[in-house]
């Protein structure tokens, strides 16, 4: 209900729960929701999850719990409802049971589905996995590389799964983006992708289901028919004045059925 997801909301911070759920998935992490689970917070404030090892994540092979997951076939939607494993997700530890649960609840699950299409758009995606392996790449030399790839030889795998420019991982990464968003498609029912464009007119920013856009005006991908909050807030000295839409509350729940375009207006 209403006041049980309040309270949780309290307990920890479901924005950046929902950011690092969508992030899991799209790395396609094995060892995990099972293991390497990691949370922390400030005095007086929510629990917020942070990404901790990802060394089965990105397309990686090597067998991990048993045998059980596949880098390639394994659904992590599935992976997840499981615990991370081949068992149903049931004793009361089990920290898959957060998402499970929350999943569950319509404010959650519209705020997931529209932070996720956030994150992949402009966050987590083939452009800025190839950037970072990049960087990466520059600031290792050939000789360490070729010594560690001796020492530390891959357990029985070849040197196929390595690359010392990084291609493999920007080759997982760019397949990756092609069937991320089919996935959730074909994990909530959804229908297909709506373009959705929301600017500010004045003083003032606009935050989609708690999150900070890349830009003032931005254009993106959604997912069809589920709604998304968008909330008004002016900047210091200033006051909103409106959607362009005629509503006048700050906190604005659309309509995204199709494709929309909305501003908030500041004085």
């Amino acid at each position: 209900g209403n006041a049980t997801y309040a309270q949780v909301g309290s307990l920890m911070d479901l924005g950046n729960f929902a950011d690092y759920m969508a992030a899991e998935i799209y790395y396609k992490n094995g060892d995990w929701p099972n293991n390497n689970v990691r949370a922390w917070r400030a005095p007086e404030h929510p629990w917020k999850f942070m990404i901790y090892d990802l060394d089965h994540g990105f397309g990686w092979k090597w067998g991990v719990n048993g045998g059980e997951f596949d880098a390639n076939s394994t659904n992590m939607f599935s992976w997840i409802k499981k615990g991370g494993g081949n068992k149903p997700c049931k004793e009361t530890g089990c920290f898959a049971n957060l998402y499970i649960k929350l999943i569950k609840n319509p404010d959650f699950k519209r705020m997931f589905l529209n932070r996720a299409a956030l994150l992949y758009q402009n966050y987590v995606n083939f452009s800025n996995v190839s950037k970072t392996v990049d960087k990466m790449v520059a600031s290792m030399s050939s000789s360490e590389i070729e010594r560690d790839q001796e020492k530390f030889h891959p357990h029985g795998t070849d040197y196929g799964s390595f690359s010392k420019d990084g291609k493999v991982f920007k080759n997982w990464a760019e397949e990756r983006d092609g069937q991320i968003f089919g996935e959730y498609q074909d994990e909530f029912g959804l229908s297909g992708m709506v373009s959705v464009t929301i600017a500010a007119e004045g003083e003032g920013s606009v935050l989609v289901e708690g999150a900070s856009l890349p830009k003032g005006k931005f254009t993106g991908k959604f997912f069809g028919g589920i709604g998304m909050e968008l909330k008004a807030v002016p900047s210091q000295g200033h006051m909103f004045n409106g959607w362009s839409d005629g509503s006048m509350d700050p906190v604005h729940v659309i309509n995204t059925d199709s494709d929309i375009s909305i501003t908030a207006k500041f004085l």
